[in-house]
């Protein structure tokens, strides 16, 4: 999935497919607050923000590139598998 975020207005692309979803965030004029973790050292961390009722996430050594999106479902589910240790790669 891909997003491109312009002013108030961002677009998902989802890869493999023809879908294309494009959300009005005109209702909100809130600008991204980009949060880093605590573990964080360098540059080279991922970075989040809440936007309305999306959550974005971008390259903090490329914050110029379009960053993901995702709905409060999708987050809290993401969230929920970190906190149970589901993403192990051995």
């Amino acid at each position: 999935m891909s997003a491109h975020v312009t002013d108030r207005r961002f677009r998902l692309s989802w890869s493999g497919g023809t879908t294309t979803e494009e959300h009005d965030m005109t209702s909100s004029t809130e600008r991204p607050r980009w949060q880093r973790s605590q573990q964080c050292s360098g540059g080279s961390c991922v970075e989040i923000a809440k936007v309305g009722d999306r959550y974005l996430v971008r390259d903090g050594k490329n914050p110029d590139l379009s960053p993901l999106s995702f709905s409060a479902d999708e987050w809290f589910a993401f969230v929920q598998g970190i906190k149970h240790d589901d993403f192990r790669f051995e």
